[in-house]
């Protein structure tokens, strides 16, 4: 099932730039390259190279260049699967953990002095920043694949 033309312009305004043919023409290729609408997260899951396309990007892409970025996308899956999945894998938990690091990071920086004597609140604010450090060079930079 795909999403409805008026349900994607509520999801990426910046559609309406192209008519409804245009935007049928792109879901018809995202759908060839084996991705599906998942309602629940509101965007393309391809399930073979654990990958996702959010609606918020689609305006940029033409039938063509969308096919070109997943034929890339999929050689970098091809050349080495083992080290293509550990990369999707630490970048699902990036983004999931990630918002949430920055949120407990403003929310110390502002009020954690008020509830904390100083010398904790600057360990708590140094924690958050490692764990930051940690978690980009654990699961970004360490599963990216080589070329």
């Amino acid at each position: 099932m795909r999403p409805s033309y008026e349900q994607l312009l509520t999801l990426n305004p910046l559609l309406q730039r192209r008519s409804p043919e245009e935007v049928n023409s792109l879901l018809d290729a995202i759908e060839e390259c084996g991705y599906s609408w998942d309602p629940s997260q509101l965007m393309f899951y391809n399930s073979e190279i654990s990958r996702g396309i959010r609606t918020q990007g689609l305006d940029m892409f033409t039938p063509e260049k969308f096919r070109e970025h997943h034929n890339r996308i999929y050689q970098e899956y091809a050349a080495n699967t083992k080290q293509y999945n550990l990369h999707a894998h630490g970048m699902s938990i990036w983004s999931r953990w990630v918002p949430r690091l920055i949120i407990l990071f403003v929310i110390d920086l502002l009020g954690g002095w008020l509830i904390l004597p100083i010398k904790y609140w600057l360990i708590s604010l140094g924690i958050i920043i490692v764990l930051f450090f940690f978690m980009k060079s654990f699961f970004v930079d360490a599963t990216r694949p080589r070329d």
